[in-house]
């Protein structure tokens, strides 16, 4: 198990750009001494979403109290799960869950996304039928 558990969600903000004075929320999950810590990155629609150097700055700016260099060997977990056609479920039209479906294979990874190093990141997930 890891000695530090950091928690991260990225917003994404309606301005080009945030400053890092206004990017990161500390939340209090309501235990001190279990390791794990809740942060919020909040990046503007034109910046580039680079986890990595977001964290790092963090660490500077002393809302994580890391040294700055133990982010460089950080491990990361991602979530990313698949999305399955599946022809007798209800809900959808046939024709929009194949839309949707195919639409969904096509979105964006995220560990490419949010910069993360692919030696260093973990993607797991589960498929869901729809």
């Amino acid at each position: 198990m890891h000695d530090r558990v950091i928690i991260v969600s990225v917003l994404t903000a309606s301005v080009p750009h945030v400053p890092h004075s206004k990017a990161f929320t500390r939340d209090d999950l309501g235990y001190t001494d279990d390791g794990i810590e809740h942060i919020t990155v909040k990046f503007g629609f034109s910046d580039d979403q680079d986890l990595p150097h977001a964290l790092h700055a963090a660490c500077l700016n002393e809302i994580l109290d890391l040294d700055p260099k133990d982010i460089e060997g950080a491990s990361y977990f991602i979530s990313r799960g698949g999305l399955r056609f599946r022809p007798d479920s209800k809900g959808m039209v046939a024709w929009r869950k194949k839309l949707f479906v195919s639409l969904a294979h096509n979105a964006a990874d995220p560990a490419a996304l949010f910069m993360l190093p692919p030696q260093q990141t973990v993607t797991m997930g589960s498929d869901v039928e729809i």
